[in-house]
């Protein structure tokens, strides 16, 4: 049952976040950050979707037009990563969020090759 409402929730997140970032624009000065489980994730773009396992919701946060936004987010672990080391979400499939203090690096080769430099 859990399983069940957190997909649902990750579901109209998905709608919300998207809202949220056409609604606060993006401020380069102030790029958007993740926070899951204790940890700040940082975006890296990737080149290609990445297979996602099991659904969590995590914290969004940034700056745009209307000053600094905070939205829930749906977050998935990648199989073969620790979820304190990198996250993805099926909101942005071109999107990988790398803890802070991770390097691309110390990502399996396989995931990192996919990291737009």
């Amino acid at each position: 049952m859990r399983r069940v409402l957190i997909v649902l929730a990750a579901l109209v997140m998905a709608g919300a976040v998207g809202y949220a970032a056409r609604a606060n624009g993006h401020d380069t000065s102030c790029p958007p950050t993740l926070d899951y489980n204790g940890v700040s994730y940082t975006v890296h773009h990737i080149s290609a979707e990445i297979v996602q396992h099991d659904l969590y919701v995590g914290t969004q946060r940034g700056c745009g037009d209307k000053g600094r936004w905070s939205e829930a987010v749906a977050v998935s672990r990648i199989a073969g990563v620790d979820p304190r080391t990198a996250l993805v979400t099926p909101v942005a499939a071109d999107v990988l969020y790398l803890a802070e203090g991770v390097t691309v690096d110390e990502l399996p080769s396989d995931v990192a090759d996919l990291v737009v430099p």
